[in-house]
């Protein structure tokens, strides 16, 4: 269970030991983005309830100090609100301007990993941070933390997972039998279960790619020309560089009106894994809690 609650009010979280006695537990305050459903934002808060086993506060709307940061481009919203902020595998959206950096390097106190080089490499030229070589979104772990639920009779299809903006210009394909649209915007571990049954993702969503990649599904990298995120391509190509040949990653770019069971199933044959330049374990040993 997740929670925001005014950080004025003080609250007692309590759970039981293997013996049955009641125990007192210190709740975790960090910060995701909530304004939207999207599953990607619910990584953060799922993988450090696992890795904790404490309470979780959404500091977002509050202010709060020594605030944990952790999936998704979050960094940018560290500020005044939050001094003495940490990070673990977050990123940046796109690179630095000077504003932003004397903010960061003003209230950021600790950083244990960051997502990719893309991210390292502004905030280490652009501010006085201490970067550690340790990259990786920490999306990458869920693997350690939930097996899908997966069901071997049934032929798997390639799945569309578009970012949540992106969603209504695949109406004209949403009951199509050989595609299997996916709904960022419904629970998480659901997201993930349709993402591991998949024969291939092909994804416009970084984390729909992320997901793909830690449980060993082919995916491919969808850009739709009508509507550009946030950022354009910096957030996945920082996650590209922690990939083996991420280098040479590209997206396929499809008009709107060009969306058809035709042209996507045409992408499949580009699906593919890659592995890993750095360990899982290190990523995971970097968090300090």
């Amino acid at each position: 269970m997740f929670n925001r609650k005014p950080i004025f009010q003080k609250n007692n979280y309590y759970d039981f030991d293997l013996d049955g006695n009641l125990i007192k537990k210190d709740p975790l305050y960090t910060y995701w983005w909530d304004d939207v459903p999207n599953f990607g934002d619910w990584i953060g808060p799922f993988l450090l309830g696992k890795i904790s086993k404490r309470p979780l506060i959404n500091v977002k709307g509050n202010f709060h100090p020594n605030a944990l940061f952790t999936v998704g481009s979050v960094i940018e919203h560290i500020g005044k609100d939050f001094p003495d902020a940490m990070v673990w595998g977050s990123g940046l959206i796109k690179p630095l301007h000077k504003k932003r950096a004397k903010k960061l390097n003003q209230f950021i106190s600790k950083i244990y990993a960051v997502r990719g080089k893309k991210t390292a490499h502004e905030l280490s030229t652009k501010t006085n941070l201490s970067i550690p070589q340790v990259y990786g979104d920490p999306a990458l772990l869920m693997p350690n933390f939930y097996v899908p639920n997966t069901n071997k009779f049934i032929v798997k299809k390639a799945s569309i997972c578009p970012h949540f903006s992106h969603l209504s210009y695949f109406n004209n394909v949403q009951n199509i039998e050989s595609l299997n649209i996916i709904d960022v915007r419904e629970s998480l571990l659901n997201v993930i279960n349709e993402i591991a049954n998949s024969s291939v993702c092909i994804s416009t969503s970084l984390h729909g790619l992320i997901i793909a990649e830690a449980y060993e599904v082919p995916w491919v990298w969808l850009k739709i020309s009508d509507k550009i995120l946030d950022g354009d391509s910096f957030k996945f190509e920082d996650f590209f560089t922690t990939l083996n040949g991420g280098e040479l990653i590209d997206s396929i770019i499809l008009k709107k009106e060009d969306i058809s069971e035709e042209s996507l199933l045409n992408l499949v044959k580009f699906g593919r894994v890659y592995s890993k330049k750095y360990s899982d374990s290190l990523l995971l040993d970097a968090l300090q809690l």
